[in-house]
């Protein structure tokens, strides 16, 4: 949960994330001139977690932490 919505409020123009663990899904608060939700999505993607369709980075993910995988995603 940290970990994105941390990396999320690093970039310029995003206002605020929360993560619902729940239902494994981000709401991002955000400024339309400043950022794209494409540029979202690829930030997610890079640190290891699918976003909508674009898929994670392979190579990020298998650098998470174990408590930070979810095992249906490991297979």
């Amino acid at each position: 949960k940290t970990r994105i919505e941390t990396n999320l409020l690093e970039m310029k123009g995003v206002i605020s994330s929360d993560l619902n663990l729940t239902d494994k899904k981000v709401t991002v608060i955000y400024n339309p001139t400043k950022i794209s939700i494409d540029d979202i999505r690829k930030k997610i993607s890079s640190i290891g977690y699918d976003a909508d369709n674009m898929k994670r980075d392979e190579t990020a993910f298998k650098d998470l932490p174990s408590c930070c995988k979810n095992e249906d995603e490991e297979k």
